[in-house]
């Protein structure tokens, strides 16, 4: 709502600014909304970028230090222990 020309403000009567008044704050709010929405949304969808390239330029070094952390050694395991029943027979 763009604002009222100065004639209009100046004739206009008491009621007649209070309604103004009222709209322009009702529409401010609204859009204050949407602009909150909007910001939110951007700034997520920059989140999503910023990781997005983050993990381009560190992936190999991310990979490779989590396979080097993590240690997989194999352990023989038996599974019958014939030499335990042949104690307690």
């Amino acid at each position: 709502m763009p604002m009222p020309a100065i004639e209009f403000l100046l004739e206009a009567s008491k009621a007649s600014l209070e309604d103004l008044e009222l709209a322009s704050l009702n529409r401010s709010a609204n859009l204050s909304k949407i602009l909150k929405r909007e910001l939110d949304a951007w700034v997520e969808q920059l989140a999503s970028a910023i990781v997005a390239r983050w993990m381009m330029e560190n992936r190999e070094i991310i990979i490779r230090e989590v396979l080097g952390a993590v240690e997989i050694k194999p352990k023989k395991v038996e599974l019958f222990d014939f030499g335990e029943a042949k104690k307690s027979a």
